[in-house]
């Protein structure tokens, strides 16, 4: 009967693999949006997988250096296509991963999954799922450790089942089961190659004893009871013993300095507090008054300089010098009451800018602090479900005449340098965009109001690319073009500050859903952020370049004059001189550089004086060459150096010996003994002095006679090889040689 090779078997536990790796990818993906990213994934998984195999008989060196290799080629494919050439990553592709290296860790803080495809994100995928492809078929065929091998796939699936809510498509878990099988099944059937054939000719089991015979049913019955039984525990699907998010009933914590983002995806809403007031509001927390050129930070933002508030206080408010405060057109007053549900921080949410408050307890109950500068109320602990206060809040809402005619004053000189300051690497070209911008426009109001009319042609995505540092600024305004509210608050500001005026962000709330009992019930899908500019005699004026959003208290001043009055014939005027500079900010984005990053090599000279690209490539090429030469040299020296008996040594030097023919053209044939391949050699090399004889009997003898044999066996192999290894070299001439020696060979 005839008997197949065990080539089938290897290829069952291959298949086996790819299914492996092409399911851990799927379900790896399920933490970004859509299916084209979990496409990208799987076949990079695949891609990882077959290379491996195409390896497995290579040194562990090789295998490394090519996995490494191919994972490169992979990444410029999957994520940077623009960056390479026919699928070749070039000096672009370097930069655009260091680029996505600097990102990365912002992202990871922010982004909610499922996350849009961004490339850092992507990009660490990419390199998990071919990181656990490679160690998964390295486990599998080379330590022959099949368990071991589903561990990588394991834990990515898992760390998706632990950041994504939805458990994901019903088949998923059967799926990784049957793959993780079918890997057992195929490593046990190389295994049982070693003793006895597993498949005859015609697919019937033989020399496997009856048990075999049901190996198929035992292994579709474990598989079954591996799924069902899950459904038979007690407690199943009675919620995790370790949270790692919001759930319901428990607090929401918003972080206004990393990013308000995550609040606004999370899916669904919690709500956070509601408001019964007779208007409606943005529910103010904080503000932020200090931009280092990658985000926005408060300078005192535990309010440890404010007043302490004690019960019922007055907080002291200040009136703008130019409203009058009896006049309901300009100024009135918002009573609040809020209650808690599941907000959880130190600031109490409330309407710009605070002037009374009434705390829980009475004179002896609550303690916090009050920041009139940033206008805010802080707790010394996090709020928490059922906490309610009172806060009554001075509105001003000045109108367009009057911010125009107080932007005609200087602005307070002696205001903190902070509301004003900007980093000293801040790229120049932000303020040829606010030029741009705000070309032609007579007073500072004006000037803000065209910078946020501009933004507001911009597109609300809350899954836009994240980051508001300056580069992001400038990607934003002249790539983008699209993003959510933290960047165009963040945005104006700088480009306020550009132009001379104090600006700042402020954090809070929109005012949420109204009920018919008046009351505004507030989730975390209202988080929002605006910018605020500070105007003599006014203070402190909230303006809206977020599209979608509208302040219902910034409406008068915001708000264009309606057709036919007087101002109607300036305000098309401004309109069209708006369109004119978006056009010419646009023309000088694409015609100019936009980007202030120094191109790499810029601190040592001009562009001539730098190697290009394809020189550095070609040297990177030529070293790593080099080193795996010389390291497949050192590795096998070590090899026979380091064997420890006479026997063991000269096993050692006989395989030294078949891989350094096999990398000049003669390898042994499957099946040949090794006297018949000595007479083969001795056919097509001239060996000198019988070394090929000695070192074909002294391996013989070793791996089937008795004893450890002497110390001048296994001398006697070191020697043989040493000369055989310069007969080979003699036979191959210098070119052929240099090719071997950077070959990928089987490992010993």
């Amino acid at each position: 009967m005839a008997v197949e090779s065990p080539a089938q078997d290897r290829g069952v536990l291959l298949v086996a693999l790819l299914a492996l790796a092409a399911v851990t990818a799927a379900g790896f993906g399920r933490v970004f949006e859509g299916g084209e990213a979990t496409l990208r994934l799987v076949a990079a998984a695949v891609a990882a997988t077959l290379l491996s195999g195409l390896l497995r008989r290579r040194h562990t060196v090789v295998s490394v250096v090519a996995a490494a290799a191919g994972l490169a080629m992979a990444l410029g494919i999957l994520v940077f296509p623009q960056t390479t050439v026919a699928g070749i990553p070039t000096g672009a592709t370097l930069e655009a991963v260091n680029a996505a290296l600097g990102h990365l860790g912002e992202q990871i803080a922010t982004e909610v999954a499922p996350a849009p495809a961004l490339p850092p994100l992507l990009m660490t995928a990419v390199v998990a799922v071919w990181a656990a492809a490679v160690a998964a078929h390295a486990l599998a065929v080379r330590s022959r450790s099949p368990v071991l091998a589903i561990l990588p796939s394991a834990a990515l699936v898992a760390f998706a089942s632990v950041v994504v809510e939805d458990a994901g498509p019903a088949g998923a878990t059967p799926l990784l089961v049957l793959a993780a099988a079918g890997v057992l099944f195929g490593a046990g059937m190389s295994g049982l190659q070693l003793w006895a054939p597993v498949v005859s000719g015609r697919g019937r089991h033989v020399a496997v004893g009856p048990v075999g015979r049901w190996a198929a049913a035992i292994a579709a019955a474990a598989a079954l009871v591996s799924i069902a039984l899950p459904g038979l525990v007690p407690g199943y699907r009675g919620g995790p013993l370790l949270t790692f998010g919001p759930i319901d009933g428990a607090s929401v914590g918003v972080n206004p300095i990393v990013d308000i983002r995550p609040s606004l995806l999370q899916n669904p809403p919690a709500h956070l507090f509601s408001v019964r007031a007779e208007r409606a509001a943005y529910w103010r927390m904080l503000a932020l008054d200090r931009f280092d050129g990658r985000v926005w930070t408060a300078t005192d933002l535990a309010g440890e300089d404010g007043t302490v508030v004690r019960g019922e206080a007055d907080l002291g408010a200040s009136v703008p010098t130019t409203l009058a405060p009896g006049d309901p057109e300009t100024m009135y007053e918002v009573v609040q009451d809020i209650e808690i549900e599941q907000l959880s921080t130190p600031w109490l949410p409330a309407a710009f800018q605070p002037a009374y408050v009434r705390l829980p307890g009475g004179d002896a109950g609550e303690v916090a602090r009050y920041d009139p500068e940033a206008g805010m109320l802080v707790r010394p602990d996090r709020t928490e479900e059922g906490y309610r206060y009172r806060v009554s809040s001075l509105v001003a809402v000045p109108s367009r005449e009057q911010l125009q005619a107080a932007s005609d004053r200087f602005f307070p000189q002696t205001l903190p340098a902070r509301y004003t300051q900007l980093p000293e690497d801040l790229p120049p070209r932000l303020l040829t965009i606010v030029r741009e911008i705000t070309a032609g426009k007579e007073t500072p109001f004006d000037q803000m109001l065209a910078i946020q009319r501009h933004l507001r042609t911009f597109r609300y995505d809350e899954r836009a690319p994240q980051g508001h540092g300056a580069n992001h600024i400038v990607n934003f305004l002249t790539e983008t073009r699209q993003g959510y509210c933290e960047q165009f608050a963040g945005t104006m500001a700088v480009l306020v500050r550009l132009l001379g005026y104090p600006s700042r962000v402020a954090v809070g709330f929109l005012p949420g859903g109204a009920t018919e009992e008046g009351v505004y019930r507030v989730t975390t899908g209202d988080a929002h952020a605006w910018p605020e500019v500070l105007f003599p005699g006014v203070g402190w004026v909230a303006f809206e370049p977020t599209p979608t959003r509208a302040n219902p208290l910034a409406q008068p001043y915001l708000a264009p004059p309606a057709r036919g009055t007087p101002g109607d014939q300036r305000t098309e005027a401004r309109e069209r001189s708006d369109r004119a500079s978006l056009e010419r900010a646009r023309q000088g984005a694409q015609g100019g550089a936009v980007s202030d990053r120094p191109s790499p090599g810029a601190a040592a000279g001009s562009g001539r004086d730098r190697w290009p690209w394809p020189v550095v490539v070609l040297v990177l090429a030529v070293a790593g060459l080099v080193a795996v030469a010389g390291a497949k040299l050192l590795v096998r020296r070590l090899a026979v150096s380091r064997a420890t008996t006479p026997r063991a040594r000269a096993l050692a030097a006989y395989r030294v010996f078949l891989a350094e023919a096999a990398d000049v053209g003669l390898a042994r044939h499957p099946g040949e003994t090794p006297w018949e391949y000595r007479a083969r050699l001795r056919a097509e090399v001239r060996f000198s002095d019988g070394h090929l004889e000695r070192l074909t009997g002294l391996a013989a003898a070793a791996v089937y006679g008795h004893g450890d044999g002497t110390r001048t066996d296994g001398r006697d192999a070191a020697a043989a090889v040493k000369a055989l290894s310069r007969d080979l070299r003699r036979h191959a001439g210098p070119v052929r040689m240099a090719g071997a020696l950077v070959r990928p060979s089987r490992p010993l």
